[in-house]
């Protein structure tokens, strides 16, 4: 490539524009905006809580084993107890087909029948009422091992901000054990 008035061994750049057949050794070109692709939101709980908050007494906590927690029993004993684990406001202007999906575990509730009253999950709009999500794909039998919730609809919200909350209860009766991670 061959450039009049270029001489050789200066720092010069090229840039090469569509239908342009002069070259400004000094062009103003405008800066293109970089491409950024993410998420709406990602919580694995690797290492913190994130930026979630607990409401309702501090039965959830952050695991080492890079999960949350959420437990009635306490000092051997099994409390009435709801608490949430509620998400920063998400962002979902601009979005399209949003889903909620993450891993989650559950152990020592009455029967796997009680998982969709008792460890359950809401979203509301940004200062809005809490509504119920359906959908969750829960683990078949009491254990240790993490079970994916499936793609949970989040339609309603796309275009607006958000919130999440992982909310659990239990009883004096009987106080299972719910553990979330992969948000």
């Amino acid at each position: 490539l061959i450039i009049k008035g270029y001489t050789v061994g200066t720092n010069a750049k090229l840039y090469i524009l569509p239908y342009s057949v002069e070259i400004d050794p000094n062009p103003v070109l405008p800066t293109p905006d970089p491409v950024v692709v993410k998420l709406p939101y990602v919580e694995a709980f690797a290492e913190s809580q994130g930026d979630f908050t607990v409401e309702g007494g501090a039965y959830w906590s952050w695991n080492s084993y890079g999960y949350m927690k959420a437990s009635g029993y306490v000092d051997g004993q099994d409390l009435d107890v709801e608490t949430k684990l509620v998400s920063p406001i998400i962002d979902l202007t601009g979005e399209k087909d949003v889903y909620l999906n993450f891993d989650h575990a559950t152990n020592y509730f009455s029967s796997v029948d009680i998982l969709p009253e008792q460890a359950t999950v809401w979203a509301r709009v940004e200062d809005g009422e809490w509504e119920k999500l359906s959908g969750i794909t829960y683990p078949e039998k009491m254990s240790w091992t993490f079970v994916n919730s499936g793609d949970i609809d989040l339609s309603a919200y796309v275009g607006k901000k958000m919130q999440l909350a992982f909310v659990y209860k239990s009883t004096s009766a009987k106080a299972g054990t719910w553990e979330v991670k992969n948000v």
